[in-house]
């Protein structure tokens, strides 16, 4: 019995130290979380990128921490030139942006609704 039992456990052991070097779970799980998560549109990617810091009525975003977009626009302190430059190069606390859509897809988006509702 106890050649069984050691014959058993150096299987599993084997399988176990060898699993990961068949299957590399990790770049599928990576694979299947980008296309779930990837953005449609210039809105999803505000929501999943920048509401949780930047309030934008037009998207539902109550953020905390970043400036409130719509104050910003309904004091004509926002310009394409500006949010591009802060997307891709960060500011203070917040990070760059590289991922796409790009930084002109994203800020003409913020343009074309900050302040309006």
């Amino acid at each position: 019995m106890k050649p069984m039992v050691f014959t058993a456990i150096s299987v599993v052991a084997g399988l176990v130290l060898t699993l990961p070097l068949v299957f590399d779970s990790s770049s599928y799980q990576e694979a299947t979380q980008a296309s779930l998560s990837a953005p449609t549109s210039a809105k999803e990617l505000f929501t999943q990128r920048c509401a949780e810091c930047h309030t934008l009525k037009a998207a539902g975003a109550q953020g905390v921490g970043g400036p409130n977009l719509d104050t910003l626009a309904s004091k004509g302190a926002l310009t394409k030139e500006s949010i591009v430059m802060v997307i891709e190069n960060g500011h203070g606390e917040m990070p760059a942006i590289t991922q796409e859509p790009d930084a002109t897809t994203l800020a003409d988006y913020v343009l074309s609704v900050a302040g309006k509702n």
